[in-house]
């Protein structure tokens, strides 16, 4: 009896040590798993790279690429009609002004919200709310302004153009995906702007496409835009004038249109303060009725000379030939790559912006080694983007190339197509 009674007590004993270790390791488990995740969040908490990335991705809703100064970053429509898509997004294009010349650092999007709106106010002498929303960028100098009606945009674009905000002169104008076709019915608003000390410059800020649209590069900083016109009107008066001024360049055109060339030739090289001028057709010229077909070898030359200077200063023998693979420069640095999270997003953000202008096949991002980070991997920091026609590059490229990606200005080239295949096995 008594060994049977030693027995029972000793398997007794052995079960509540097996639970004790059971509920132990389960309760390590747990432990383990909500310090991982608690670790993860507050490494990414220190990181103001991805802390930036977050704000910059609810903000505009479209990933960490920075559009043109001129893009609107909009929400996508889920519908599948063009025509219906197109009627839905037209009246919030038609009520956004895009603002140019925004110092980030010292304007807030509630600073921008409660300027337009005092002005407006001031100008009709009627409280009350006359902005939907504001959004400033947090990399570049611009943002955007909604407005409650297309009308009060059109108003303000129209004449508060030059505005100064904080000493420093805001440039207006409708973002490029504004669609002038789509008419929208509202009542007239008209802005007084004398009452807030402003003169009214009819002048539009949209410049036609055409073989008479004028580019102008290496604008100071410093110039007004009243500077800027006066110094262009000095061939003869403008039918358009739109500054980018945070980029130092605009599009212009004159109302006769046999002075364009004059002009070009006159502003060309001219030196304005501490920069130079560079005037010239922003378009090339349409071929005339009577010109001959351009041959094979002429249109080769006219594809290259669109793609952003490639073959200046090269002999034709040396001329970088645009193959499927686009090689983006600038983007990414080795730091970024380390995080698994962030190199995903990073991947997919290029991969959305690139499928804009083309079928992407694939998309090759080089990443440290993760045991010697600082080891040498090829192509490193550059991001290889394969799409599936020569022409789609082509596209990307003259879109792409000196877009801002963070803060860093995007670069492109070409890259052969062996060499890639070949870059691929080394990685």
């Amino acid at each position: 009896d008594r060994d049977r009674d030693r027995d029972r007590d000793r398997d007794r004993d052995r079960g509540r040590d097996r639970d004790k270790d059971d509920r132990r390791r389960k309760k390590h488990k747990s432990s383990k798993k909500k310090s991982k995740r608690k670790k993860r969040s507050r490494s990414r908490s220190r990181d103001e790279m991805y802390k930036s990335y977050l704000k910059r991705k609810a903000a505009k809703g479209n990933g960490m690429f920075d559009k043109k100064p001129e893009d609107m970053p909009e929400d996508f429509v889920p519908i599948a009609e063009q025509q219906v898509q197109k009627l839905l997004i037209a009246p919030k294009q038609a009520r956004n002004v895009y603002v140019g010349g925004i110092d980030p650092r010292s304007t807030s999007d509630r600073e921008l919200f409660d300027f337009f709106n005092d002005k407006i106010i001031a100008c009709i002498g009627k409280d009350g709310t006359y902005v939907s929303s504001t959004y400033v960028n947090p990399q570049q100098k611009f943002g955007f302004v909604e407005f409650k009606s297309a009308a009060i945009a059109t108003e303000v674009i129209t004449k508060m153009n030059g505005i100064q905000l904080k000493g420093v002169e805001l440039t207006l104008r409708r973002p490029t995906n504004y669609d002038p076709s789509v008419k929208i019915d509202e009542e007239s608003v008209n802005l007084d702007v004398t009452k807030i000390g402003m003169q009214p410059n009819l002048l539009s800020t949209h410049v036609e496409n055409g073989p008479h649209k004028i580019y102008v590069a290496g604008i100071p900083y410093s110039l007004t835009n009243a500077q800027i016109q006066e110094l262009l009107e000095s061939f003869g008066p403008l039918a358009g004038l739109c500054v980018v001024r945070e980029k130092g360049y605009a599009f212009c055109q004159y109302v006769d249109t046999s002075k364009t060339d004059l002009a070009c030739e006159g502003l060309n090289g001219m030196a304005v303060g501490s920069q130079t001028l560079t005037v010239k057709r922003a378009n090339v010229r349409p071929p005339s009725e009577t010109q001959p077909v351009a041959s094979a070898a002429d249109l080769e030359s006219s594809i290259m000379s669109k793609l952003g200077g490639l073959t200046g200063g090269l002999d034709s023998g040396d001329i970088i030939r645009p193959t499927r693979i686009l090689v983006l420069l600038n983007m990414v640095k080795r730091e970024e790559l380390l995080d698994d999270a962030e190199y995903e997003d990073i991947k997919a953000d290029i991969k959305g912006e690139c499928e804009l202008h083309g079928k992407v096949v694939s998309i090759v991002i080089p990443r440290p080694d993760r045991i010697d980070p600082g080891a040498n991997v090829p192509g490193l920091e550059k991001v290889y983007v394969e799409f599936s026609a020569e022409l789609d590059a082509i596209e990307a490229r003259s879109k792409l190339e000196g877009r801002s990606f963070g803060d860093a200005s995007v670069g492109c080239e070409f890259m052969d197509e062996k060499d890639f295949k070949d870059l691929i096995k080394r990685i």
